[in-house]
């Protein structure tokens, strides 16, 4: 794989961090969440990300990555809290099932990962440049 190849995986890999960001964002935002537009507790949403792959000459190898689904984790948690205007019945409210901490972990870790791929594009480049110095 040449430098452009390097660009070009982490260049998927920035769209798919970026998404990965947003997405525990909302998640973040939602966490206090007893009703949505369907009037049930909103549901944390996780991307599934998977290699795109690409063959040359019989040989595989990665090209980039994607995210090929957002999926929502149907579970919720019930906190008794019968004075709340969404418990039911028995005083029960379904809140989202979102950890905070799991959530700021995957946002750091999209963090993280947006800046390593975003100084693989810078190093890639400046490679580039210094050999069309070196060609000229």
């Amino acid at each position: 794989m040449g430098l452009l190849g390097i660009m070009s995986v982490s260049g998927s890999a920035l769209a798919v961090e970026r998404q990965r960001a947003e997405i525990a964002a909302g998640n973040l935002a939602n966490s206090e969440s007893t009703r949505g537009a369907d009037g049930k507790a909103y549901r944390r949403n996780v991307a599934v990300v998977s290699a795109v792959p690409a063959y040359r000459n019989g040989s595989g190898f990665v090209s980039g990555v994607r995210v090929d689904t957002i999926a929502t984790v149907d579970s919720t948690v019930r906190r008794y809290e019968p004075w709340h205007p969404d418990a039911g019945v028995d005083g029960y409210v379904e809140y989202p099932d979102v950890n905070p901490a799991v959530e700021m972990a995957d946002l750091m870790s999209a963090d993280r990962s947006f800046q390593l791929n975003a100084a693989a594009i810078q190093c890639a480049k400046s490679m580039l440049a210094d050999s069309l110095e070196i060609a000229k």
